[in-house]
């Protein structure tokens, strides 16, 4: 859990704790974990100028497209590595994110979470695009001033993500919202990408 970068906000916080922002794993991480590899990261300077070389060296050892829908599916969270059920424990993250990082951290009343958890699932079901502002309003009958802030807040907690073009940012309407990783979003509709879909 995020905790709503609380340090951030907190002024009072920030002299005293000391905090670490964990991110969740890159496909090379993921693939490292499963096949007991040490792929290093290569910077996007060296994939453009040796992407071949790279990637020869790479499927020499490992035949990494192998991996790649289970890295989509549950790679992104260590606790795909847990011997626990990984979309219960994605759900329950899920939701702590929601109570926690949102209803708690921004203090906004428990009657609201079925408006923004329906406003996740919209954002979730429908395609990487600009957000209809007033349709999500009348949707979740809340006002679109109230839609803005709450994919905010969601955005804070890295459920979603908003995309701006380059000098925009919130409070303007981003160009495209979209979930936070692929994990999330297995969590919310099947899905399975094809060979030809990558390469």
């Amino acid at each position: 859990s995020s905790v709503m970068r609380l340090k951030e906000e907190n002024v009072d916080l920030r002299d005293i704790v000391q905090s670490y922002n964990l991110r969740g794993f890159s496909f090379r991480e993921f693939l490292n974990l499963q096949t007991e590899m040490k792929f290093r990261a290569y910077s996007l300077e060296d994939i453009l100028a040796n992407h071949e070389q790279i990637s020869k060296g790479i499927l020499a050892k490992v035949r990494s497209l192998a991996y790649f829908q289970d890295y989509l599916h549950h790679g992104f969270y260590p606790f795909f590595l847990e011997k626990r059920n990984f979309s219960e424990n994605l759900l329950k993250t899920m939701n702590m994110m929601l109570e926690v990082d949102i209803l708690l951290i921004k203090q906004i009343e428990l009657k609201y979470l079925s408006k923004i958890k329906k406003l996740l699932y919209i954002l979730a079901t429908t395609f990487p695009k600009a957000p209809n502002v007033s349709q999500l309003a009348t949707d979740i009958q809340t006002s679109r001033a109230t839609v803005m802030n709450y994919i905010k807040y969601l955005t804070d907690a890295r459920l979603i993500n908003m995309v701006y073009p380059l000098g925009e940012e919130f409070p303007k309407k981003p160009a495209k919202v979209m979930m936070h990783n692929t994990n999330l979003m297995y969590s919310f509709y099947p899905m399975t990408v094809e060979e030809q879909d990558v390469i």
